[in-house]
Order: structure tokens, then C-alpha cells, then sequence
């Protein structure tokens, strides 16, 4: 964060709260996430899911930590495809469903998977998508919402002993939202990873539902 950044911080913090918004959230709307696929602004997330080190632990659990009654994958806020690519021949592990509420991006995401389902919706709207999962994965889309009120959302779309994988970029506000996320699940394991590059640093978290079954 630069200095600049740090002294304007509050002042958006007070505008927010003065708004009657969640001074931690940052909502976008539709119209400017089909914007900024349709300009190409996330291809870099296939381009170089590779060097992404939340991409790796995220493709590590859902490689170590689900077995054979792990099958239904919910990808939310799926993007352009990133989590479906970085799997690669694993995906034939799974019957992926990514949703996202850019038409723009699922269009991107089926150049490169042509056969994946999608969903066009709202994160929280979870009535979209028929079923329930045993995997569902929030890949650094938490912070767009209020987090707790998705996840209560999703929560009767998780399968008995369905597992969550949640990422999010590790920077300012994160902590308050880890605490509201923590107060719905249970921890299983968490990693933090930082590319010394560019100092990004991302914590990856594999969670249940708060009462599921283990």
C-alpha cells in the first residue's frame, strides 16, 4: 500500500459508513464486472494461474483433501476460468458447476472448457443453482459481498461432510472478514502464501460448515 493509499484509507472507510455500506466490502456491480471482462482485464488470471501461488494450494487441497465422495464442485464467482484451468486433467475428478454473475466471463471460461456448466447469477443467489456440492470454492470473491450472508446462503447447497475452500488476497480489512467467516465454519487447515516478487500474499482456508459432519 502506498502513503497515499494508507492517508485516503479512513477518509473511504468514513464515506462508506456515512453511505450506510460495509466499510470492508467492496461491491461492484454487474455492469462493471461485464465491463472489465469484455475489455480483457482478467485474462492474466488463465494467462498466469501458473505463478499464482492462491491457484496452487487451492488446486493442492482440492487434490489432497477430497476422496470419491467429494464429486460436485461448486465453483462461485468463477471468472473467466482460472480454477478450471489450473486443474487441468484433475478435473475429471469432479462435476464442476462455476457460477458468476458476468456473462462475459462464463463466455471466456467456455472458450477454453466448452463443455463445463455454468451459471450466469448473483453469488448469493444460490437458488440458481439446482443440487447441493461437496466442494465449494469462494476463489478471492468474498470480499465483493458480505461474505457471512453468502455463506448462510450456501449452506443448505452443501452436501453432508462438504468441504469449503476460501482464498482471499491477504491485505487491510481481511482479518475482520476472516472472523465473520470464522463464526459460520470450522477450520481444518490454513495456509498463507507470499511471492516475494511482488509481495502479494494470499491466505487459502479449508473449512466445513460449523455443525457438519467430518
Amino acid at each position: 500500500m502506498g502513503a497515499a493509499d494508507f492517508v485516503a484509507r479512513p477518509f473511504r472507510i468514513l464515506g462508506r459508513l456515512l453511505r450506510g455500506e460495509d466499510p470492508f466490502v467492496r461491491v461492484r456491480s454487474k455492469e462493471e464486472w461485464e465491463s472489465d471482462y469484455r475489455e480483457r482485464r482478467w485474462d492474466r488470471l488463465v494467462r498466469d494461474y501458473r505463478s499464482m501461488g492462491n491457484m496452487a494450494v487451492v488446486s493442492h487441497l482440492l487434490s489432497s483433501a477430497t476422496g470419491p465422495e467429494h464429486r460436485r464442485l461448486l465453483d462461485v464467482g468463477c471468472g473467466n476460468g482460472a480454477l478450471l484451468t489450473s486443474l487441468d486433467g484433475m478435473a475429471k475428478k469432479f462435476d464442476y458447476v462455476g457460477l458468476d454473475v458476468s456473462s462475459a466471463a462464463l463466455a471466456q471460461l467456455r472458450e477454453h472448457h466448452p463443455r463445463a456448466a455454468t451459471v450466469c447469477a448473483d453469488m448469493a443467489d444460490a437458488d440458481a443453482v439446482p443440487g447441493v456440492f461437496d466442494v465449494l470454492v469462494f476463489n478471492e470473491c468474498l470480499y465483493y459481498a458480505d461474505c457471512a450472508a453468502v455463506l448462510e446462503r450456501w449452506r443448505p447447497k452443501a452436501s453432508p461432510g462438504a468441504v469449503l475452500i476460501v482464498s482471499m488476497h491477504a491485505r487491510g480489512s481481511r482479518p475482520i472478514l476472516w472472523r465473520r467467516i470464522s463464526s459460520l465454519t470450522t477450520e481444518l487447515q490454513s495456509f498463507t502464501i507470499r511471492d516475494d516478487e511482488s509481495g502479494t500474499a494470499w491466505t487459502v482456508k479449508l473449512l466445513q460448515f460449523a455443525g457438519a459432519r467430518r
